[in-house]
């Protein structure tokens, strides 16, 4: 027995200590626990630190770069279930259709795989003419992907954001450029555009929803992002 407990031999014949007394555990005085009464509690003042508004370099940079009209489509969306389908639609009804079918050079970046395998589904039924890569294909498979498309004998090229940001390959060559979606990496919406063929013919549309807020932000800034966000749904914003 030491400092009020009991040396004890346990089952497996090795020594235990067991307490004699049980002692009371020391309590937290009162003034130093936070008032579930009290809103100040809720305060997480100085534990914060707020960040800048994001300025919109990207969006800055290609307009300085000299592309002709970069176009913002507000996708109608009420919930994140219909957020995909909806996309979808106005991909189809609003510029595939009308402006998109008839393009050559033609870039499309699908923000996820699953929009990717829409996409390249709804492209084989179409019969265009157009190659893919996303984040697991082979090597060989991308290097005849980029080297159709530079040359032009493949007048579409559709890729995935993923693809983009882990394979570090820069796509040259395009005259149109689509975002499925805006990139949640400003800089893929930069790279992309910095590899036109020739910045003042190249127009470039983006496809989001008011899901896409962070992202928007990232890319054209904290105001634009807020002026697109609160527009009507279906409203096309140009910057040039």
């Amino acid at each position: 027995r030491a400092n009020g407990t009991f040396a004890k031999r346990g089952k497996t014949g090795r020594f235990t200590l067991e307490d004699e007394d049980l002692e009371d555990e020391e309590e937290i005085p009162d003034k130093l626990l936070p008032s579930q009464t009290d809103a100040s509690a809720l305060s997480c003042r100085g534990f914060v630190r707020l960040a800048d508004m994001p300025a919109g370099d990207a969006l800055q940079n290609t307009t300085a770069l000299g592309i002709a009209k970069q176009f913002f489509l507000h996708v109608p969306s009420k919930s994140m279930a219909d957020q995909n389908e909806q996309m979808f639609q106005a991909f189809c009804s609003r510029y595939w259709k009308p402006l998109g079918s008839t393009l050559d050079r033609l870039i499309i970046v699908a923000n996820s795989y699953y929009n990717f395998l829409q996409l390249r589904r709804f492209l084989r039924e179409e019969g265009v003419s157009f190659c893919s890569a996303f984040e697991y294909s082979k090597n060989k498979d991308l290097s005849r992907a980029r080297f159709n498309f530079f040359h032009g004998h493949r007048r579409c090229i559709l890729v995935t954001e993923r693809f983009l940001w882990y394979r570090r390959y820069r796509l040259k060559g395009a005259d149109y450029v689509l975002f499925y979606g805006p990139p949640e990496t400003p800089g893929i919406y930069e790279d992309i555009l910095n590899g036109v063929k020739t910045p003042s013919q190249c127009n470039s549309m983006c496809l989001f929803t008011q899901h896409d807020a962070f992202a928007l932000e990232r890319i054209s800034g904290h105001e634009r992002a807020r002026k697109m966000l609160t527009s009507p749904p279906g409203k096309v914003f140009v910057y040039s």
